[in-house]
This record gives structure tokens, C-alpha cells and sequence, in this order.
């Protein structure tokens, strides 16, 4: 593949460098210069990546990582030759290639991604603008979501068109592909760049259990969709992830959603329970702090358990945090509203401290349900012999074993 001198040109004027750098991590102005953490290199805590408006450049003082250009950083970032780089960049830039020089897989890459752009704008026609599914629409709304938010995470609704299509045309390779979507809420997917790579369906709430939960692209006829790498709601976290040195990370769109709506924007949600390696090194681009919040339920505490070593392994510092009174994340954020964050910072606990609580806090009910069942035998054998000495000696031994005064233990027994 050969380009000519006037297209690479083109290709990088219209990505500037600075601007190709922030779509991996977002910079933050100091003085002249511009820095960020090093995303060729793990733990930088302290931002060493620094670029320079003037040349047009960037270096990292960590790792000696030179950029001299848009192309350059698109090469080392993304791990491609030459061509493919500026293959990429034009097409993040909607610029089409040289006849001569679009192959067939960038062409029906391109075309692949714009199918998808038709399809998310049609699901959100569907959702908002048919009267027939206003209840669909008033769900979401019942759930805490508002317009604004419907619109912007690309939310809607896949009809019952692709199933009759795909029934009357089994070789119409479109429906066969969104059929599985049919009656079912559409949540767009993007990647952290901000461009769509696929779907997830969402089952309705009237629907029987007997259909699963959620559905969402598949890599085998969606060359665009990695879900072990999608980080769903990084697109719009990362910037305030990295202003703040930490990331939320919960398990549900509705999570994300919910908390980017009341400003905790640093959230963001792996595609489905399980949290992957690659999505960790994903994030850690942007930081090295995350505040894990998973679901309450047994996959959501098996997931986040598995997930502790994944993310020691990056060397990433972990709190663990759980719900009011065995709340998902998005309940606890419509109980407690703008007070949510003032509770979060509070309540983030450290791996060891939040297991050690867990463990205790069963102990401690497991014991006193032991001493209830106790007090309860000892009522039909000592309650009309509290006044004998001997039943003083009998309880003195308990109340020891147990530390308990002795005088309280008789008054529980005392009572009726």
C-alpha cells in the first residue's frame, strides 16, 4: 500500500496530534506544555508524557518514548505498520482513501461502522418517536434515565422488522445479524475513541426470565466488536478519570448512566460481569486508582473476588465499596442522590478492611443468634430458679465463657 505525499498530509493535518493523544489520554495544560501519564508504560503515577505545541511533539521522560507526529503515535499505540496507520487516522477523520489504495478490508470496515451508525440512529426513531413503544420509553424513565439521557448514550429499540425480513429473506445478511436484537432495548456501544463498534440488547421488563438478559454483538459477524476489550462509558469517563487519578467501576449501563447524570462522570462498566485483563490495561492508560462497585448478588461478588488478582497484576491500587443495605449500584444512587458522592468517598474501603468488616459482620450475627437460641434454653430451665445459688454458679460460668454480666444475662432470662 502506498500513499502519496499529498494524502499523508492531508491525513495529518486533519489529526492533530494533540487531539489524536487526548482520544488515549486526555492531557492537562502546564504552563507552555501539555502532559499526561505515559500510555506506553506502566505506573506512571506522575505524568511524564509531556507535548510540545510548538514542535508538534511529544516525549515521555519515563519511559523514552519519542512522537514526531500523529502517524508516529498511531504506530506505537496501536501496534501497526505505516499504511495502516494512516489507514486508521483517515478513517477517524472521515477521509476517504485513494481509489487506488482502499482495499477491501478498510472499505467494508468503513461501511461496517456507518451500517451500525444507521442502525443506532434508527433504534433511537424507534424508541422516541413511536407512539406504539411510549411504554418502552416510560420505562426508562422509571428507572431514573432522563431524554437527554436516552439521546445521549444512543439508547432505542429494535422492532420486529429484522425478524420478518430475515423470516421472508433468509440470505439478507442484515437481519439474519440484528434479528437476535428483536424486541429488545438498544444500548449503542462505544469504544473509547467514541466510535460505535456494536449493540447490546436488553430484555424487556415484561419478558419472561426464560430469555436472556442481555444480548450483544458478536465477534464473528462484527469485526469491529472485541467485547473483552470494550470498557462501556470510557469514551465519557476518561476524561474525568484522569482528573481525578481514579475510576469507578460498576457492572450495568444503567449504573454508568445513572452516575454520570448526578456528576460522579469518572464511572464506567465492563460488558457484562466478568472484568477482563485487557480491559483493565484499557483503563489503566488513564489511571491507577479504581473503587470497585459491583452488584450485591452472588456473580457480582464471584466477579469483583476474581478480578482483585487481575488488577494486582497491573499494579493497581483497589477500594471496594457495596450498596446501602444490599443496593445495586444504580439503587443506591437514586436513594441517595446528590448525596451519593459525598457517601462514596466515605464509605470506599480497602480490600483488606472491606473483607475483614464482611467476615465480622457474619461472625457477629452468626454469634448473636447463637446467644439468642442460648437465652431461649436457658428461660425453660432457670427462669422460677433465679433466686438459688447454684443457678448464680451455673450462670457465672456462662456469662465468663461468653463476657457477659451476669445481672444482664438473668434480666434477658427474667423476661417474658
Amino acid at each position: 500500500m502506498h500513499f502519496d505525499d499529498n494524502f499523508i498530509s492531508l491525513v495529518k493535518n486533519r489529526n492533530p496530534l494533540f487531539e489524536v493523544i487526548n482520544d488515549y489520554v486526555p492531557m492537562k495544560q502546564q504552563g507552555q506544555l501539555w502532559v499526561a501519564n505515559c500510555p506506553f508504560h506502566a505506573g506512571d503515577r506522575n505524568p511524564s508524557f509531556k507535548y510540545y505545541p510548538k514542535d508538534e511533539g511529544a516525549h515521555c521522560y519515563g519511559c523514552g518514548t519519542n512522537i514526531g507526529d500523529s502517524i508516529d503515535f498511531i504506530m506505537k499505540i496501536e501496534n501497526l505498520q505505516f499504511p495502516e496507520a494512516v489507514e486508521f487516522l483517515a478513517e477517524r477523520a472521515n477521509i476517504p482513501l485513494p481509489e487506488n489504495n482502499d482495499s477491501d478490508s478498510s472499505r467494508q470496515i468503513r461501511m461496517f461502522r456507518e451500517n451500525l451508525e444507521n442502525k443506532s440512529r434508527e433504534f433511537w426513531i424507534n424508541l422516541m418517536t413511536k407512539k406504539e413503544n411510549q411504554h418502552i420509553k416510560n420505562y426508562l424513565l422509571q428507572r431514573g434515565l432522563t431524554e437527554e439521557d436516552i439521546t445521549k448514550w444512543r439508547i432505542g429499540y429494535c422492532d420486529f422488522t429484522y425478524a420478518n425480513r430475515h423470516k421472508e429473506n433468509r440470505n439478507d445478511d442484515d437481519a439474519r445479524r440484528f434479528k437476535k436484537f428483536t424486541n429488545r432495548i438498544i444500548f449503542s456501544v462505544l469504544d473509547h475513541r467514541n466510535q460505535i463498534v456494536g449493540f447490546s440488547g436488553r430484555r424487556l421488563p415484561d419478558q419472561d426470565d426464560k430469555f436472556v438478559k442481555y444480548l450483544n454483538s458478536s465477534d464473528k459477524d462484527n469485526p469491529l466488536f472485541k467485547k473483552n476489550e470494550i470498557v462501556y462509558g470510557l469514551n465519557y469517563a476518561k476524561k474525568a478519570i484522569a482528573d481525578l487519578d481514579f475510576v469507578i467501576w460498576v457492572e450495568g449501563f444503567f449504573d454508568v448512566i445513572l452516575m454520570h447524570q448526578i456528576g460522579v462522570e469518572n464511572t464506567v462498566a465492563s460488558m457484562g460481569t466478568a472484568i477482563t485483563p485487557e480491559q483493565i490495561k484499557l483503563v489503566k492508560r488513564f489511571t491507577n486508582n479504581v473503587i470497585l462497585f459491583l452488584d450485591p448478588d452472588e456473580a457480582g461478588q464471584e466477579a469483583m473476588k476474581k478480578s482483585l488478582e487481575l488488577f494486582s497484576a497491573e499494579n493497581i491500587e483497589v477500594k471496594i465499596i457495596q450498596g446501602i443495605n444490599g443496593l445495586d449500584p444504580a439503587e443506591t444512587v437514586r436513594k441517595l442522590g446528590n448525596n451519593f458522592k459525598d457517601w462514596l468517598y466515605l464509605n470506599a474501603k480497602t480490600i483488606e478492611q472491606y473483607y475483614v468488616d464482611k467476615f465480622l459482620a457474619r461472625y457477629n450475627n452468626q454469634l448473636n443468634m447463637a446467644k439468642k437460641d442460648m437465652i431461649n434454653n436457658l428461660k425453660s430451665i432457670f427462669a422460677n430458679r433465679l433466686d438459688h445459688i447454684e443457678t448464680d454458679i451455673a450462670l457465672g460460668a456462662i456469662c465468663n465463657a461468653i463476657n457477659v454480666d451476669i445481672n444482664i444475662l438473668k434480666n434477658m432470662i427474667a423476661k417474658n
